[in-house]
């Protein structure tokens, strides 16, 4: 098992790291200021971290509006800054229906945004799966990783 380090909590999202991996919970729609947010603890552990980690993001899917452009820039910035730190990606969609779409169609654009062979993407709808492939790819236990995540998941409740 690993130990979870609870790098920030807010009313609408949080950052945890697991070793080498920082981990995003979205309960809304992401913020300028949120991203700038997650951008210092990146740095901090890809400081810590000068192989590379690895970065999932999971969308519980509540209260999610159109991302504004302004946003939009600051993380196509943050792609850009990260190349070579960013191991692996993983998008987990806990959302369902239109919005669970709407959300893998703005990850889908990330995607195409990026536009880098070197740091693989992909997006899930369960923690086991994300966890086993990005596991492989920053040298983490996978089973010990899926129940971080789980912890993580089940622990989250954000205010309505």
């Amino acid at each position: 098992m690993y130990s979870t380090k609870t790098l920030m909590r807010l009313d609408d999202v949080a950052v945890f790291q697991i070793e080498n991996c920082v981990v995003s919970v979205w309960e809304r729609t992401p913020t300028v200021e949120h991203i700038d947010k997650v951008d210092q603890f990146l740095n901090e552990v890809t400081r810590d971290y000068p192989k590379g980690i690895g970065n999932i993001n999971i969308t519980m899917g509540r209260g999610q509006h159109a991302i504004t452009a302004e946003t939009k820039a600051k993380i196509q910035k943050l792609i850009l800054k990260y190349q070579g730190k960013i191991i692996a990606v993983a998008h987990i969609i806990l959302a369902s229906g239109m919005i669970g779409a709407i959300i893998s169609s703005f990850f889908a654009l990330i995607a195409i945004i990026k536009n880098d062979a070197n740091t693989p993407m992909r997006i899930f709808r369960e923690s086991a799966e994300a966890a086993e492939w990005i596991a492989a790819k920053i040298g983490l236990d996978a089973q010990a990783l899926e129940y971080e995540l789980n912890t993580i998941i089940c622990n989250f409740k954000m205010p309505e």
